[in-house]
């Protein structure tokens, strides 16, 4: 399991090349504007998960990547850019953003339009365990009088309901 964000990237890149082999696949910042011939990956942005509840729940973070390809053929591209697609949504560790258009995210990023999708992957990391010292005194409760639920308790008819209450006894 990766344990850092560029483990996790690289981690993509060789998993592409296994779906694409004789693609070029190639890890690509945002503001880097280069589309050469092949599959690119860009990181779009890193959210925070929920965790499962726990004194021991890790700490995740969703990674949402920009697959885009581009190849001379047209073609041979849309089928590679499928069978990229399909093996995405074979993998369990991978979610396949639907809502997100590479396209426009390619035009509003000022990237040259090419085919893709967004891959939403997780990156989890264990949280230190904090260590808590035990309890070495009995429990002191320190009992307080309560007179109206007292009264009403002791008593339940003579208790006066408030105003917009109902009797407990009708």
């Amino acid at each position: 399991m990766a344990d850092s964000a560029d483990h996790l990237t690289r981690r993509l890149v060789d998993w592409t090349k296994s779906v694409l082999p004789a693609a070029a696949v190639a890890a690509r910042s945002l503001h880097d504007t280069t589309r050469d011939d092949g599959v690119d990956l860009r990181l779009l942005g890193l959210a925070p998960r929920p965790a499962p509840g726990g004194p021991a729940a890790p700490a995740i973070l969703a990674l949402d990547y920009l697959v885009t390809l581009r190849l001379a053929d047209p073609l041979d591209e849309q089928a590679a850019l499928a069978d990229l697609l399909f093996a995405a949504m074979a993998q369990a560790d991978f979610e396949v953003v639907e809502g997100r258009r590479a396209a426009e995210l390619c035009a509003a990023l000022g990237l040259p339009v090419a085919a893709g999708f967004v891959l939403r992957t997780l990156l989890v990391r264990d949280r230190p365990v904090r260590k808590v010292a035990l309890v070495r005194e009995p429990l002191v409760v320190h009992a307080s009088e309560m007179p109206a639920v007292a009264r009403e308790a002791a008593d339940p008819g003579k208790a006066q309901p408030r105003p917009g209450r109902r009797p407990a006894n009708p």
